[in-house]
């Protein structure tokens, strides 16, 4: 299995063969234009809608590349985000990656040799903040692993930052999916490849890094081609293709079903990660099967 980092900065916070009409596209069919924003449109009600492709990172850089985002938000309606991500979201995903015993640890998942060059890493990473490792299920050490990798000069993630905006200017601000849905996925990513994905950390954490700046330089180019190039180099293997089932495109399709029915009733801004716009299943390709008009906003 080839690390997640990709994945995780993009869709938690598409890939199938056929799009929603059951058509098969062609490469060039599925090449986007860069941008990041999307004007979502019907031609039977004056209502317009927006999409924003989001980097779930705490970076000013990402925040501040997409200059008509703020502008967009403020003409909407309503604002729709992957969760809603207040004090008890974070609370209950602090919760979830807490180990409740033993069992549960790394130490339950990695031999004793292992175990210790994990430590070893984690603090090159993180320093003293290693200690915390022990505490948590794999699949959270591997997550504050990663992001440990990238740098962080905001107080919170984009998607944070802007639900922030918008409950500031009374926007309603609405969840597409619940947080519960989020970590079924976790688990189902740990369940199948925790342990390879803790030992490609240790030995493989200078290619990590270097796919993690590849994506956030693609991110700041509002290359969405290149962000699909990185997402189908992460899914490769039959197990991966498993997992990329329940992290992107049945995640999409339950997000799509919201997203048509509020953008059929409101002028509405949908904020989610950009890997889930982009691909056969993505949302793009499945808006406009639909029948809305999707096209890209420069900026």
């Amino acid at each position: 299995m080839k690390n997640l980092i990709v994945a995780l900065i993009l869709v938690i916070q598409i890939f199938s063969s056929v799009n929603a009409s059951g058509v098969e596209l062609s490469n060039d069919q599925l090449k986007l234009d860069s941008s990041l924003i999307w004007r979502v449109t019907l031609p039977t009600t004056r209502d317009t809608s927006y999409m924003l492709g989001t980097i779930h990172l705490p970076l000013k850089a990402a925040f501040e590349c997409i200059d008509t985002a703020k502008y967009l938000l403020q003409q909407s309606k309503q604002a729709y985000f992957e969760i809603v991500i207040d004090q008890q979201a974070m609370g209950e995903q602090a919760f979830f990656f807490l180990a409740k015993d033993k069992s549960e640890t790394i130490s339950a998942l990695l031999d004793s040799s292992e175990e210790k060059l994990l430590y070893q890493k984690a603090e090159e990473l993180m320093g003293p903040g290693a200690m915390v490792i022990g505490q948590l299920k794999p699949i959270g050490v591997y997550s504050v692993m990663t992001l440990s990798l990238l740098p962080a000069d905001t107080t919170a993630a984009m998607d944070v930052l802007y639900q922030e905006l918008a409950k500031e200017w009374g926007i309603p601000v609405t969840g597409l999916e619940s947080i519960q849905s989020q970590f079924d996925v976790l688990d189902t990513i740990q369940k199948y490849g925790a342990k390879d994905l803790l030992l490609e950390l240790i030995a493989e954490e200078n290619e990590i890094q270097r796919e993690a700046n590849k994506l956030l330089q693609a991110y700041l180019n509002k290359d969405l081609n290149t962000i699909a190039e990185l997402m189908n180099s992460e899914f490769s293997a039959a197990l991966d293709e498993k997992i990329r089932l329940y992290l992107i495109t049945e995640r999409n399709q339950k997000m799509l079903t919201k997203m048509i029915q509020a953008a059929r009733q409101n002028s509405c801004f949908f904020a989610v990660g950009a890997a889930h716009l982009v691909g056969e299943a993505g949302l793009i390709q499945g808006l406009r099967a639909a029948g809305f008009e999707v096209s890209p906003i420069k900026h």
